[in-house]
């Protein structure tokens, strides 16, 4: 890559998957934590007891793989869901008709723009789900075209994970040394890798930034428009951003738009979404976190370097890391 490639190069070849090819999306889905049945009955709970409770349809956005619109598909008559990539679309399509899930309609849209396609009509969704993708969105109207979707009572929920932590397998702690250092490397490739897309500042990277270093903390929910916001956060005494501040080319600033009204729970749980990763583990994580990363950049970042002293840190290439995830989940009802 030449260094006159724009940040908007940089974004996409780093960042955006481009393969149909469905083991490389196993290996996508192997390797980013996997949604438990106790959260996806977070969401139900909550959509029973302070929503419409009606189970017709269904709204995934930025559904990537369609693993979570899979999900929906057993408890909603009908599931949308769209995202804004083409190859994601497709490989949606692909891989819902594969399991032969019929109940799901795929579609390509933007978040911000869902409530103008015509796909989905207005105030008929009772559930509107958002996994992984908020942060790249222009919230205002985002929060706008989903209130429109949505279904009076329906069921609104955001969730983000951020990046991985390090836990001593041994002593359940991440404040050992051998936990520690281990997080440090891991920190500094996902540094490193990020500082190649400066310019931020200015650009919706500055956007992602406030977003991911506030937990999300930043999206305004009107009263006038949404009722019984609830804001969940596991984990949240370490980073929401998969990158620090030594990333960035800006000054990062946090936001709080939270109402009195909300309800709030903070919860410390190390063996949350658990899993656990030998260095390979590590590798595909970061493929599928980057990809095109090791193509483009390893040479320039030194990823060998980095992952060698790594393996080293676990314990060599048998050695084992349990990881847990910070995660912040927002759950309001359209009034």
């Amino acid at each position: 890559m030449s260094a006159t490639s724009s940040t908007q190069d940089k974004g996409s070849v780093v960042f955006n998957a481009q393969k149909i090819n469905h083991s490389y999306w196993d290996i996508y889905l192997d390797s980013r934590p996997t949604y438990s049945s106790a959260f996806y009955d977070l969401i139900y709970d909550y959509h029973t007891k302070a929503g419409n409770n009606r189970w017709n349809l269904a709204e995934d956005i930025g559904t990537g793989p369609g693993n979570a619109a899979a999900v929906f598909s057993k408890r909603f008559d009908k599931v949308h869901a769209s995202d804004p990539g083409d190859t994601h679309v497709e490989v949606a399509k692909q891989r819902l008709a594969r399991d032969g899930i019929a109940n799901v309609t795929v579609y390509k849209a933007n978040g911000e723009t869902i409530s103008q396609t015509g796909i989905t009509s207005p105030g008929t969704a009772d559930l509107l789900t958002v996994a992984e993708a908020i942060p790249l969105m222009d919230a205002p109207k985002a929060l706008n075209s989903f209130s429109e979707v949505l279904a009076p009572g329906g069921t609104l929920a955001i969730w983000f994970y951020g990046r991985p932590i390090f836990v001593d397998p041994v002593s359940q702690s991440c404040a050992t040394t051998k936990a520690a250092r281990c997080q440090r490397i891991f920190d500094e490739i996902c540094i490193r890798a990020y500082s190649r897309i400066r310019p931020m500042k200015g650009t919706h990277w500055e956007q992602t930034t406030t977003r991911l270093f506030s937990w999300l903390d930043d999206l305004e929910l009107p009263e006038s428009t949404w009722g019984k916001v609830q804001r969940r956060k596991w984990n949240a005494d370490r980073p929401l951003s998969f990158y620090d501040e030594a990333a960035c080319d800006h000054a990062v600033v946090t936001k709080y738009q939270q109402r009195d009204d909300e309800e709030r729970y903070d919860v410390a749980d190390r063996s949350f979404w658990s899993k656990t990763w030998n260095i390979e583990g590590v590798k595909r994580f970061i493929g599928v976190l980057l990809p095109q990363f090791t193509e483009q950049f390893a040479q320039e970042i030194g990823t060998d370097q980095y992952y060698a002293e790594l393996e080293r840190a676990m314990g060599g290439p048998d050695g084992a890391m349990q990881i847990t995830w910070p995660v912040v989940l927002i759950l309001a009802t359209r009034k």
